[in-house]
């Protein structure tokens, strides 16, 4: 398979809706799509940082609203960079 900074947008939007459908979202070819399509469509979203909150979080148990996500943006070392206080919502 090529390699997955070889995929056009379109190209990996349908590779992950694939995966997903096909239940295959813990293959690491899944995951670096991911992390590949995440920079050109989320805004300057930072994947690993979101997935370890979240991850930190699901390890201690407890539920991780999308509210708590926002507010790390407005953190020393937010997971959307670039943002304006008024964008991340920020409460």
């Amino acid at each position: 398979m090529k390699s997955i900074t070889e995929w056009n947008d379109k190209q990996l939007g349908n590779l992950i809706a694939n995966y997903q459908r096909l239940g295959k979202v813990e293959e690491a070819y899944y995951l670096d799509a991911l992390s590949e399509i995440a920079p050109r469509k989320g805004a300057g979203l930072n994947l690993d940082k979101t997935f370890n909150a979240v991850l930190k979080a699901a390890k201690k148990r407890r539920f991780l609203s999308y509210k708590q996500l926002s507010e790390a943006r407005c953190s020393a070392n937010p997971p959307w960079p670039g943002l304006s206080i008024a964008e991340s919502r920020c409460w």
